[in-house]
């Protein structure tokens, strides 16, 4: 199943933030590109998470 999140990174003092605003998930890193691995690992963590929980659904149309 393929998904697209949005993500937003932005710089925040020393650090890379990464949000994903509609699951409400973040992370950081101490460059770009840790901050977008991060952010890759807790949203499959979030996701992971609500499949376990039975709270994620989604069909082929990318209606929930």
């Amino acid at each position: 199943m393929n998904l697209f999140i949005r993500v937003e990174i932005f710089k925040e003092d020393d650090m890379y933030v990464a949000l994903s605003p509609d699951l409400n998930v973040s992370s950081f890193g101490e460059t770009i590109d840790e901050a977008k691995e991060s952010i890759k690992e807790a949203i499959e963590s979030f996701l992971e998470e609500c499949r376990e929980m039975g709270t994620f659904y989604h069909d082929k149309t990318g209606h929930k």
